[in-house]
C-alpha cells in the first residue's frame, strides 16, 4: 500500500476512523483516531498522515474528515 484514504465519522462521545475494514475510535480528536487506524494497517510510525478536503456527498454519508495515509519506505 503506497497511500489510502481514511474516513472519520462521528461516534458516541468521539470519532471513528475506518480504512480497509479496520476501525479505530478516539475521544481526543479526529486526527488521533486516524493515526490509530493507520497504525493498525501500516504499523506504528511507518506512515505519514495528511488531511484532505471532503468530497461531494461525504456529508450525506456522515463523513466529517478525510485523511490520506502514505506508507513510508523502510
Amino acid at each position: 500500500m503506497k497511500s489510502a484514504t481514511i474516513r472519520v465519522r462521528s461516534a458516541i462521545g468521539g470519532y471513528a476512523a475506518s480504512l480497509k475494514g479496520k476501525r479505530a475510535t478516539c475521544t481526543w480528536g479526529p486526527m488521533k483516531a486516524a493515526r490509530r487506524c493507520a497504525g493498525k494497517i501500516v504499523g506504528e510510525s511507518k506512515y505519514r498522515l495528511e488531511r484532505m478536503k471532503l468530497r461531494v456527498g461525504d456529508s450525506e454519508k456522515g463523513v466529517l474528515y478525510r485523511f490520506v495515509v502514505h506508507a513510508l519506505e523502510e
